[in-house]
């Protein structure tokens, strides 16, 4: 506060203040054995007309965006000294905004009710963060001083500050070359190095969930994660998109506004930003903050030689079913044990092959081994998702036997899957793409090792609670039931089978139809995986917000 000479008051208010104060005025103990010590007696005073009425210490705060008015009877003090206000309190503004993560503590005297202005005391350094701490607009009972009307908190986010012993003056500011406020301010200060250093550690602990691409399991994917991410114990959803798209603009944003983050490719950034989209990293960014990265592209290889094997962050990184060979593979159910949060690359396999598997092992398996002498699988497959305008067929079109082990991809996958079980089956599967969008058919032919009945076979079909019967035996009834009754229209059963289309025509034979319900079974199992890597002594309990749409019967 400027002397008092300056801005002479009534000369007996004057002369009182002097006789009360002389003694305490020449007393300093700045810079005395080393002390930043100033008895703010002199500084704590407002020289205003009338002293403080019975009831004018109660000041409320407001938002930072509205100015608190001055009180006490309309006056202001000294209003002849406002000439020098643009010189001292906007610049104090102005260094609050800079992003030095430094935070510029106010240090006022604090007055209790009907306090007379010669009671003088030191001033209390409050050493709590108090600028995080947002709090209804109460009445604080601080004394503002002159020309200090326009003083406010402003709001912080994702900010770190760390306690340090307070300082006097702005030696540390003048270390950046910024502007000081003179020998009568008290400054909290952090090194910047140590608050970016302990931003950073923060940051390495929070759980964040990578998504690449937005198709047909990513999409949905996206949402899992971001509708269940409290449960689940996630911090942050991000998601890749490669191609910026008019047509996707309103998935985009639905995902955005839900609360996942959009990382992109930084040469399509600026294209992104034009379609209206908050894009808060570039790819390899979001890739490197994840904890794990969830790749549903079919270019996890070619991503995972040129991105993820070189990346440190991640804990772990998962493909889907059409990357053979990107990791070790796993399907919910069928091979859990083997599969944990050491493994860096693992491939969650396709929806067929999910079904396959469930299939194996409810049928094939006698306690707890394999007892299967073949199995034979014809993949009749939809066209495309409903999702998707592309690639539809007018008619039925076989698929080719590309490996001559195993005909298609669905019987190498599952022979690879039980691999890690220390399984070797003897498989083979074929393949043809049929005119319709609702779901996979698969019929499937197993030969054992022993004798079942038609009974037995059947009781343990519906012992497998990951597996859902029906009586139905038409597709767009089971899809129209997932539509109603599931996640999104999303069925996260292993497979659907029609009772009635199972039989055993030999005592060692069991033929029959099943359906594969879209990729709810990838779904599941790319959620398990994740939660696995996260914490896996709580993977069960946080898959419980699902088992609602594992249906028994549909």
């Amino acid at each position: 506060m400027p002397p008092a000479t300056r801005h002479p008051p009534p000369a007996d208010f004057v002369a009182y203040i002097r006789h009360r104060c002389s003694a305490i005025a020449t007393l300093s103990f700045h810079r005395r054995l080393g002390l930043a010590i100033e008895l703010p007696s002199l500084l704590a005073l407002a020289f205003v007309v009338k002293l403080l009425a019975a009831h004018d210490c109660n000041l409320s705060f407001h938002f930072a965006a509205f100015e608190i008015e001055p009180q006490r009877n309309d006056r202001q003090s000294l209003l002849h000294h406002l000439s020098l206000q643009p010189i001292d309190l906007p610049s104090m503004q102005q260094e609050l905004s800079l992003s030095f993560r430094i935070v510029i503590l106010t240090i006022a005297v604090t007055v209790g009710r009907d306090m007379r202005a010669d009671e003088v005391r030191l001033a209390v350094l409050e050493v709590d963060v108090a600028v995080l701490q947002i709090r209804a607009s109460l009445a604080q009972r601080l004394h503002f001083g002159t020309c200090e009307c326009d003083a406010c908190f402003g709001f912080l986010q994702d900010e770190v500050v760390v306690k340090r012993l307070s300082v006097r003056g702005d030696q540390f500011l003048g270390g950046f070359g910024l502007r000081g406020h003179g020998e009568r301010r008290l400054y909290a200060t952090t090194k910047t190095s140590t608050a970016v250093a302990t931003i950073q550690r923060v940051a390495e602990k929070k759980i964040i969930v990578h998504v690449v691409g937005t198709g047909t399991i990513g999409e949905p994917l996206i949402g899992l994660f971001n509708q269940f991410k409290e449960c689940w114990g996630i911090d942050e959803v991000t998601f890749h998109k490669r191609t910026p798209a008019v047509g996707d603009r309103a998935k985009v944003n639905q995902l955005i506004n839900h609360g996942a983050r959009l990382a992109t490719d930084e040469e399509a950034r600026d294209d992104f930003a034009a379609l209206g989209h908050r894009v808060s990293y570039t790819a390899e960014e979001a890739i490197e903050r994840a904890s794990v990265v969830v790749d549903c592209t079919p270019a996890g290889n070619e991503n995972k030689s040129k991105y993820y094997e070189r990346c440190k962050g991640p804990r772990t990184f998962l493909a889907q079913g059409s990357e053979f060979g990107f990791g070790k593979p796993y399907a919910r159910g069928i091979n859990d044990e083997v599969v944990g949060p050491d493994d860096r690359f693992v491939q969650i396999v396709s929806c067929n092959t999910h079904n396959i598997s469930v299939l194996l092992k409810t049928i094939g398996w006698e306690n707890g081994k394999a007892h299967l002498d073949a199995g034979r699988f014809v993949c009749m497959r939809r066209a495309n998702d409903v999702s998707d305008s592309k690639d539809f067929i007018a008619s039925p079109e076989a698929g080719k036997h590309d490996d001559p082990e195993f005909g298609t991809h669905h019987a190498r996958d599952a022979y690879h899957l039980f691999q890690t079980l220390g399984e070797k089956l003897n498989l083979f599967s074929s393949a043809i793409k049929i005119n319709t969008q609702y779901m996979h058919t698969l019929w499937f032919d197993l030969e054992l090792g022993y004798d079942i009945t038609a009974e037995e076979v059947k009781s343990r079909i519906r012992a497998n609670t990951r597996i859902a019967v029906t009586q139905r035996r038409s597709v767009n009834q089971i899809f129209s039931f997932g539509r109603d009754h599931g996640y999104f229209g999303r069925i996260f059963s292993q497979t659907v089978i029609p009772l009635s289309t199972v039989t055993v025509p030999q005592p060692r034979k069991v033929v029959g139809f099943c359906y594969t319900p879209q990729d709810g079974n990838s779904l599941l199992s790319s959620v398990a995986a994740t939660l696995k890597v996260l914490e896996p002594s709580k993977l069960e309990e946080r898959l419980d917000v699902l088992r609602p749409y594992i249906f028994r019967e549909i």
